[in-house]
């Protein structure tokens, strides 16, 4: 599985994203799906669905996103041609900086 998060507000060209390759599960839990779902409602600071809305016969599901490699995208140029290059992101180092800034706030 593959997921970018960017600006999708700028112009082309001119953002910034983040790229990810990874796998993603089903979550079947009531507790995992649960835990997942409250974060989404809470940022959006929306009533949150009933978790029976997640199982069974009901079309929703949640899935959980594992990355295996992250990277940013970087221009360059070989001989005039224009080219994209990559630049991997250390997940180890992502997350203990996005946990460390998440629990500042």
């Amino acid at each position: 599985m593959f997921i970018t998060i960017y600006n999708s507000t700028v112009q082309a060209s001119t953002g910034f994203g983040v790229y990810f390759e990874g796998k993603a599960y089903e979550l079947r839990n009531p507790k995992d799906i649960l835990a997942g779902t409250m974060e989404i409602y809470r940022r959006e600071k929306r009533k949150p669905r009933d978790i029976i809305q997640f199982l069974n016969k009901f079309p929703r599901r949640v899935y959980k996103f594992v990355p295996e490699k992250a990277w940013v995208n970087g221009e360059g140029e070989i001989e005039g041609n224009y080219i994209d290059n990559r630049t991997e992101i250390d997940l180890k180092t992502l997350r203990s900086e996005l946990f460390f800034n998440d629990s500042a706030h």
